[in-house]
């Protein structure tokens, strides 16, 4: 089975600004974060900054939904609690926050994502 290319990004936009979604309104902005290494092989620590950057590339494509970009992708670390995270996006004045992680499992990549409201936290 073969995934679209921008599906997460595609998803959020239909939750928030499709035509005819009831209430639908584009979000304020959006805070994407590096995943984070969740097997924690050394070799795989450059692939949270690669879906971080696949992400905030397809939401300025989008172009109904303000990207907040962070002078580096370092500014959220990888590494800090999701809590960080969320204080960075307040910061930004980012209304979204994207996080999750990914895992290698064989020859597979596994990815989870959360959109997370910055102001409330939830999810």
């Amino acid at each position: 089975m073969q995934v679209p290319k921008r599906t997460f990004a595609a998803v959020v936009w239909l939750a928030f600004v499709a035509p005819g979604v009831a209430g639908a309104q584009a979000p304020d902005g959006v805070l994407v974060a590096p995943f984070a290494n969740i097997s924690g092989a050394v070799t795989d620590d450059w692939i949270g900054d690669g879906i971080a950057e696949t992400v905030l590339s397809d939401f300025e494509q989008i172009g109904t939904v303000e990207v907040m970009r962070p002078e580096t992708l370092g500014a959220v670390a990888t590494g800090d609690t999701d809590e960080s995270a969320l204080e960075e996006g307040r910061r930004l004045g980012a209304a979204w926050l994207v996080i999750g992680g990914y895992q290698r499992l064989g020859g597979t990549m596994r990815i989870t994502a959360r959109l997370v409201h910055t102001e409330t936290g939830d999810i």
